[in-house]
């Protein structure tokens, strides 16, 4: 009794002393009732974790197809250290999205608490602690709604299976190109560089850039390719999304943007095999 006795005053005592301290890291207020949008339970929520997304120059990749339905808010627990402004950015995140729900742990806390209980050689257990937005997206401007909970009445969450069906593909790079005439599209240019592009891409960076689909989609050469990127790293796909953007310009413009950073999601497009909408393998 003595022992836990002890242990539990130098415990109080290590609390007090971070709490009180002037450095100590205060978490927000709860300063507004809690929002309808934050229900009881949150059914089918999808991870988004370090080990499948990467960062080069700004820029984030989520690595994982995210089978959601667009019928639903979908909710996305970030655990990846992906900076919330990005996800403002309506071109960006799953730009087909009108409304989502992110839950994002609150870091900056559990990293004091960490820090503060190494400094005096205890070992500490942060209470549970998030942060709960809401994204709506409206005429082209993102309206959030923020909400934050630490320690007890946090929604359950049910985590949805990330597998796709065998029948579908998952899209990192989508390029669109018009008629050939009448008027012609300037991109048509780019189209025709690609294979050398991609081949001066692969030698001096000692990958290969397989998984390249086609869908014709009119009689003027009007088609869409569909970049797969098979066999490659979180981070190899990442350098050649951004090297690709780069070299795949018409006025300043490609795919994105390449000033304004983002986060770049994957697409799931289904394998058609047959008739008009067809997708037949490039080979560069």
């Amino acid at each position: 009794m003595v022992k836990i006795a002890i242990i539990t005053l130098i415990l109080l005592s290590s609390c007090v002393i971070y709490s009180c301290s002037s450095n100590a890291y205060q978490p927000p207020l709860k300063s507004t009732p809690r929002p309808d949008w934050l229900g009881s339970e949150f059914t089918e929520v999808m991870m988004i974790d370090d080990e499948n997304t990467a960062e080069q120059d700004g820029f984030y990749l989520i690595n994982q197809s995210l089978p959601f339905s667009k019928d639903v808010v979908p909710v996305f627990f970030i655990s990846a250290h992906i900076p919330l402004d990005l996800f403002k950015n309506p071109d960006g995140f799953f730009p087909e999205l009108d409304a989502f729900i992110l839950i994002i742990p609150d870091w900056e806390l559990y990293s004091k608490v960490t820090e503060d209980a190494l400094k005096n050689g205890i070992v500490l257990e942060p209470a549970t602690s998030n942060f709960y937005y809401r994204f709506r997206r409206v005429d082209g401007k993102t309206e959030i709604d923020d909400y934050y909970i630490s320690g007890d009445e946090h929604p359950q969450f049910s985590y949805k299976d990330a597998a796709t069906s065998k029948d579908t593909l998952t899209v990192y790079r989508k390029e669109q190109y018009g008629s050939v005439c009448c008027p012609r599209d300037e991109k048509h240019v780019l189209s025709a560089q690609n294979v050398a592009f991609i081949d001066i891409y692969e030698k001096q960076n000692g990958v290969k850039i397989d998984g390249i689909f086609r869908e014709t989609k009119g009689k003027e050469v009007e088609h869409i390719d569909y970049y797969t990127l098979s066999g490659l790293t979180v981070n190899e796909r990442l350098a050649f999304l951004l090297a690709k953007n780069q070299q795949w310009q018409i006025g300043g413009k490609g795919v994105f943007d390449p000033k304004e950073k983002l986060i770049i999601c994957p697409t799931i497009v289904p394998m058609v095999k047959e008739g008009r909408g067809a997708l037949h393998a490039l080979k560069f």
